[in-house]
């Protein structure tokens, strides 16, 4: 099911997600993040419910944010991605494993 404010919430977030792109690219790497967030995009458009596009890249850059020193980014993106109130169980299961795959995957960077 889609809702109006999906397509306006991408828009209110596209001037944040490009100004994060070299960031991204210098921690990830371009091939690694976007098979990564390729992933889980596919995984949220399948989820129950009410859906945000680009929640996998949204993540992603608060996860970039969080380990770049910008200290409550990621908790505060994620706290509303896994409110029971708004997203389903099966998307808030997502967000926890996208979580725990940029953790593993590139958490050991400096």
């Amino acid at each position: 099911m889609e809702f109006p404010e999906q397509r306006d919430m991408q828009t209110q977030f596209d001037p944040f997600l490009s100004d994060r792109n070299s960031e991204r690219r210098r921690l990830f790497g371009a091939d690694s993040r976007s098979r990564l967030i390729d992933l889980f995009d596919q995984r949220f458009r399948v989820c129950t419910g009410f859906k945000v596009e680009s929640t996998a890249e949204l993540v992603a850059s608060a996860w970039v944010d969080e380990h770049s020193g910008m200290t409550g980014s990621l908790s505060s993106l994620c706290s509303w991605f896994t409110d029971g109130k708004r997203f389903s169980t099966d998307w808030i299961a997502s967000v926890h494993e996208l979580l725990v795959e940029l953790d593993r995957v590139h958490g050991q960077l400096p």
